[in-house]
Formats: C-alpha cells, structure tokens, sequence
C-alpha cells in the first residue's frame, strides 16, 4: 500500500480564512459544523484539509477534516471487509507518524451510514514540532474513491472535560459527504 498519512497531519499553517459554520466544500464533497472560521490547506493536487479551532478555557480544541482523492498509482476501493481492515491499518499507523510518543486508546471497524466502510479511532501522542501532547479523535471513511477523515484534536490536560464528548459527537455527527 501507498503511504498516505502524511496528508492527515495537523497543519497549523495559515492559508485562506473562510468564514462560516455550517461549512461545506465543493472542492472536498463534504459538509461538516466547524466552530468558527476555517482555514484550508491544499496539501496536493489530491489532498486538502479544512480546520477551524474552538476554546475551552483558553485551551484549543482543533476540528479538522481532511479529504484525499484517489491517486492513478493508489484505489481507494476494497472489495473485503478485510481489506479494509488493512487499510484502515495503514492509515492509522501512518497518521500516528506525525506525533511522538504515540499510542492508540481506541479503534473500531464499522459501516458509516450502514454503508461505507470506516474507523472510529483516539490516540494520544506528542505533536511533532509544536511540544504539546495531545488526544486525536477522528472518524475516517471510504466514499466514492475517496478518504474522508473528521477529527477533533486537543491537548490531554482536557481529556475529562465533559464538554468534549459533545463537541466530538456534534462534530462527527454534522460531517455529510457527496
């Protein structure tokens, strides 16, 4: 398998603001509920990633979604359940490698939409170049020969907030791909 993980890493690079709430991307084929104003960074000419940041007591809580298309060199369709276990592997593994120290807390194989296949995962690790250890929780799918990823990204001193399992529910639940 190709490596596409490094799409999936957290960019803090600033690019075009966006305002909006209620987001949706053409470009990406998503509609998701980011906090606030959204930043996208084109990645390549296949990848992009959209991220909007929220506080909770002055500590950030990033909502990203990133959108890989499929390459000529890489499908982004299985036909097995297996298969895309294997991939789904991959992909985390490989979105671990932009953090230190990282461990997964959690995954879980399922049907998006009863339909397409994806992965409920957190893990928790240090981000590289920026010192800060931090718990991801992310929600990636196949639709239509494309990689969807929606994740909230925060520092662990907020990992028993209450208010986080709402914002990651309300997230995760507000992502609708075409």
């Amino acid at each position: 398998m190709r490596k596409y993980g490094f799409i999936f890493c957290i960019s803090l690079a600033i690019s075009q603001p966006i305002s909006a709430a209620e987001f949706r991307s053409v470009k990406g084929g998503f509609q998701a509920s980011f906090p606030g104003e959204v930043e996208e960074v084109v990645v390549d000419p296949y990848s992009s990633a959209w991220t909007s940041f929220e506080f909770i007591e002055e500590i950030f809580v990033m909502h990203q979604v990133a959108v890989m298309k499929e390459k000529p060199d890489g499908p982004l369709h299985y036909e097995t359940h297996d298969e895309n276990k294997a991939f789904f592997n991959m992909f985390l593994k490989e979105l671990m490698q932009g953090y230190s120290n990282s461990r997964v807390l959690s995954y879980e194989y399922f049907l998006w939409k009863e339909k397409y296949p994806a992965i409920r995962y957190t893990f928790q690790g240090v981000m590289i170049g920026y010192d800060i250890e931090v718990i991801n929780e992310g929600l990636a799918l196949i639709f239509n020969r494309k990689l969807v990823k929606s994740a909230l990204i925060f520092p662990t001193i907020l990992k028993d907030d209450t208010r986080l399992n709402r914002m990651v529910n309300g997230f995760h639940n507000s992502l609708v791909v075409f």
